[in-house]
């Protein structure tokens, strides 16, 4: 059988596409806007390969410092879009950080970029349960220091069994923001509808 299959493609012939383009002026500025088309797709998947870089350094460090804030800006930055799961990790470790910082000025200066990055993640995606599990995560944090952010997050948790009630992760978050609250009834309660769940 190979026999016969090399023999018909030895006597086949190859076929050749002639494009007929059209030639002066047009030709030129087609080729151009091609040229120009394929360079911004070529420079869309660079910063999309950039910003994968530039987040997985960044959640490979275990606790936040400067240079695992610097790599999450340089993600938000780089990504030819806003991606709520950057902005969301981001928020995560700029609380984190602001929870660490000794100096009140720097204190403040990163809990008001969290909570930026935590609002802009939210309006972006607001029915995505994994961002805004990290949302309320950043305002639990940030609630430790900052009791403003308390029922911030005991709405984003709110939401979160909402938009997931048979997830037993959403009555986890919930007990979690509970616990930080010290509302220990309910949050024994919301342990025990999380095991219930699973």
């Amino acid at each position: 059988q190979l026999a016969s299959i090399l023999t018909l493609l030895e006597k086949t012939s190859p076929k050749e596409i002639n494009l007929k383009l059209p030639k002066g002026p047009i030709k030129t500025v087609a080729l151009l806007t091609t040229a120009l088309v394929g360079l911004w797709l070529l420079s869309l998947l660079l910063r999309l390969f950039m910003a994968d870089i530039f987040i997985n350094r960044a959640k490979q460090r275990s606790t936040p410092s400067t240079q695992t804030l610097l790599s999450f800006t340089n993600a938000i930055k780089t990504h030819p879009t806003d991606n709520p799961f950057y902005l969301a990790d981001a928020a995560s470790s700029f609380a984190l950080y602001a929870q660490a910082s000794e100096d009140e000025d720097s204190k403040k200066i990163f809990t008001q970029q969290a909570e930026e990055m935590a609002k802009k993640a939210q309006s972006i995606s607001p029915q995505n349960i994994l961002s805004l599990r990290k949302i309320a995560n950043t305002y639990i944090v940030l609630s430790q220091f900052d009791q403003s952010y308390f029922n911030e997050a005991q709405e984003t948790a709110v939401k979160i069994i909402e938009l997931a009630p048979t997830d037993p992760q959403s009555y986890l978050t919930q007990a979690k923001v509970q616990i930080a609250t010290n509302d220990q009834i309910n949050a024994k309660d919301s342990l025990k509808k999380a095991l219930d769940l699973k």
